[in-house]
Formats: C-alpha cells, structure tokens, sequence
C-alpha cells in the first residue's frame, strides 16, 4: 500500500506553487464601478513620473481604483494579483488605469499622502446618512460611536480632553465611583421602559482620592438589564449630555456595539487584516479606501453592509451570480428589513 505524507519532513521545505493567472472571467461584474473614477478625478493630478524612463508612470487616483477593485473581488489577494489586473484590458477601460509594474505599487506608499482620501470618506459619509429614521434617530443625529473606554473603565482625564474639543461623551464607569449628587431627576415611563432607574445630576465626580476630576457638572443614569446569561446588571453611564432623555442616554451606550460589529466588517468580512503596506502611511491609505469601499457599499444598497450582500456582490463581480441575481437579494433584504421595524413599531392606541 502506498503511504500518505503526515505533514513536510524536518529540514524540507515545499515548493511554494504558483498563484494562477488572473482572468477577465474572474472578473465580470462591473455595473457598481462605473462610479469610482468620477469618485476619484479629485486625486487624478496627484502623481509623477517616477523614473526618468518613464515606465512606472502611477497616479493616486488609480492606485486607489485598484485598491477599491481588491477589496470587491476575493480572487485578487495582494499586489502582484493587483499589477495582473491592472493588464486586463477590461479593467484599464473601466478604471481608467494603465499597466502597473509591481516595483510601481510598492512604492506608491511612499510617493502619495493619505490626506486627501479623508475628504472622499467625509463626502460619502455625508451622503450615507441616515439609514435610520424616527425620533431616536432625529434626537442621536450627529452621535459620533467611538470605542474609547473599557468595560467598567473610566478615564476621567480623558473626559476632560473629550470636553476641551468641544465633543460630547456617554461612557460606563464602576458603581462604586465617588460622586456628589446635585439634583435627583423624575424618570418618566419611556426610561423606566428602558430600565433606567436612577437620574443625577452631579456635583462632582472622581475618585476618593480627586472629587473633582472632571472639573464640571455631570449626570448619572443607572440602568438595570439581564445579561445573556440571566443575571442581573446595572450600568452607570456619566454623561455631560444633560438635554437628552434618560432613555436616549441608554440608546447612545448601546451604539458602542456600532463600533465592534463594525471592525468585525472591517476585519474579518471585507479583508482588511491582511496590510498591502507596512509603513503607516500605507496602512492609512489601506484603511482610508476600505472605509470607502464600505460607504459605497452602503450607497449602492441602501443598507448596511453584511456578510451575504457582500458574498453576494463577490459573486457577481466573480461572474458567479447574475445581476437580477444580486438586485433580487437586495430586494429581498430591504424587505426583511422593513418587516422587522414594522415588528419594532408600537401599535397604535
């Protein structure tokens, strides 16, 4: 009987096999690209020649576009996958790019600034906005979810630092922080909906040790919920918000989880882990046109992105799946999306 290998032998090393050529076939679908050069003529000038030559001509705005084209296709997975793309007469055509020399990609890092990439992500988040309507929604607008504090962790130094840019916070610190009450506020029926059970406005807040830390008045909202596993919790949220009702107090705490189910996205369904560059430049680029590549997402659906409709527009830039294919699957989770906020709705008295 012929053996079977176990794994490589000690002092062997396998041959590394050859990736396969990238095709035109693997990638098909590009209704959803007609927009990025438009997208990106801002960038168009940014570039020189980068020899006397002449033959590693690259500008931003193509380096970019092919960025955007390897996060939208699973077959391209670094950047000789990209410089093989970048020969596709297809792609030269809808990406207005040209043949790229791989020593052309490497060094693109270090030739453009990832500055100008911020304003296209600004642009796009604007026109992103809202995907969520109703008074909640109207009474959050402009909340900004940024993950700065820890579970039970407060920075209060870092409070004051949020306060001294003109910014706002909703942050969860220990029940047995040192406070001075200054009004005991009414909760109304909404809040205790919410489980909120105590409203303060402070004095102070600090440590034993730093009774003033912050160096303001705050409020105090303690709610109370069942945790996954059934036992009781309460969080104390400190906020300088004193306008907003206690039970929009709690709503802005649970859009924290925006920000981990978002670098979930990021990380682990759109790809960014794997970094193209090193250098913190080319990690800021990298990161920049994944944002992009997620707002345009968002733009062309309506939605926000998840992991079938991004399989699903995978498939149809592979040429997997037709476009009456993706458009049915778009219809079909706007539909879903709606029967759940019917679902949500209060009923009418």
């Amino acid at each position: 009987m012929r053996p079977i290998a176990c794994g490589t032998p000690r002092g062997y090393v396998m041959p590394r096999q050859r990736r396969p050529e990238i095709t035109a076939q693997q990638l098909q679908g590009f209704k959803y690209f007609r927009l990025v050069p438009p997208l990106l003529e801002r960038l168009q000038h940014i570039g020189t020649e980068r020899d006397r030559a002449g033959n590693r001509e690259l500008f931003f705005d193509q380096y970019a576009a092919l960025l955007l084209l390897y996060f939208f296709n699973p077959v391209l997975t670094g950047l000789r996958s990209l410089q093989q793309a970048s020969d596709l007469d297809k792609v030269q055509k809808l990406l207005s790019v040209r043949h790229c020399s791989l020593g052309s990609l490497s060094e693109a890092t270090g030739v453009f600034a990832a500055e100008p990439l911020r304003a296209i992500v600004r642009e796009l988040a604007d026109r992103a906005l809202p995907l969520e309507h109703g008074h909640d929604a109207e009474a959050l607008r402009g909340l900004t979810a940024v993950d700065v504090t820890d579970r039970g962790y407060a920075d209060y130094q870092l409070f004051r630092d949020i306060l001294g840019a003109g910014s706002s916070f909703v942050a969860r610190v220990k029940d047995n922080a040192a406070f001075t009450v200054a009004e005991e506020r009414p909760i109304s029926e909404a809040a205790r909906r919410a489980g909120v059970v105590r409203d303060v406005i402070l004095a102070r807040l600090g440590t034993d040790h730093r009774k003033d830390a912050v160096g303001r008045p705050l409020r105090l909202v303690v709610v109370r919920r069942t945790k996954p596993d059934g036992t009781p919790e309460e969080l104390w949220l400190v906020t300088d918000r004193l306008d907003l009702a206690a039970e929009l107090v709690a709503l802005a705490y649970r859009c924290r989880w925006t920000v981990e189910l978002f670098f979930r996205w990021f990380k682990c369904v759109l790809g960014c882990r794997h970094l193209l560059a090193t250098d913190a430049n080319g990690v800021a680029i990298q990161v920049y046109v994944a944002l992009i590549a997620s707002l345009l997402i968002t733009l062309w659906t309506g939605r926000k992105p998840r992991k079938r409709t991004w399989e699903m527009i995978q498939f149809y830039l592979m040429g997997w799946a037709s476009l009456a294919e993706l458009e049915a699957h778009l219809a079909r989770e706007r539909a879903r999306d709606e029967a759940k906020a019917r679902a949500q709705r209060p009923a009418a008295v």
